[in-house]
């Protein structure tokens, strides 16, 4: 089960998905974009490869064009939508340990049973465990990814990344009652 979550997490932060920051609203874009997902507006032509240091401000220019009208204000509908708008600023803040980026390192290793207990010692891996199994965080995270398929370099490869994950989120639902912080 360890290894779904560590296969699920190391998906989620391949630099390759993201690696701009909005000088408007601090999201991470991908470096081909134009127009920042989570605020729609226009991203600058060079990559910027740090966090603004305040959100909201910005001394990058935006050469007067406005941002497009309607790309992202067309929300989700039915009784499976969901608002994404935040959520990978929160889930990237989250993820900003050290002890889950050692989590990450594991993959492709023979892990000892006492590394995984010292890592599941760490409350932030054990916050980072308990969102995973959350069906409303798997959402989000699919419909993010989602979002940012189309737009990719290699769009039919993500969208076999995306079954992917989606099949590795069936497995730990069905998993149900066990307990994931066991080696």
């Amino acid at each position: 089960m360890k290894m779904i979550l560590v296969v699920c997490l190391n998906f989620l932060f391949s630099t390759q998905l993201f690696s701009m920051y909005c000088p408007h609203c601090g999201t991470q874009n991908e470096e081909s974009y134009n127009f920042c997902y989570s605020c729609g507006k226009q991203l600058p032509k060079k990559a910027y490869m740090e966090a603004p240091a305040r959100r909201g401000t910005s001394n990058i220019p935006t050469h007067g064009r406005p941002a497009p009208k309607g790309i992202f204000s067309a929300p989700s509908s039915g009784p499976n939508a969901i608002s994404t708008a935040n959520f990978m600023q929160g889930l990237q803040q989250m993820m900003g340990s050290d002890s889950v980026g050692s989590l990450l390192n594991l993959q492709g290793q023979n892990i000892d049973s006492s590394k995984l207990m010292e890592l599941n010692q760490n409350p932030q891996v054990q916050q980072l465990m308990q969102q995973m199994k959350s069906t409303d965080f798997q959402k989000q995270l699919l419909e993010g990814l989602r979002m940012l398929a189309p737009s990719s370099n290699n769009a039919s490869g993500m969208e076999s990344q995306i079954k992917q994950m989606e099949g590795l989120f069936q497995m730990l639902n069905a998993s149900g009652s066990q307990n994931l912080f066991q080696p």
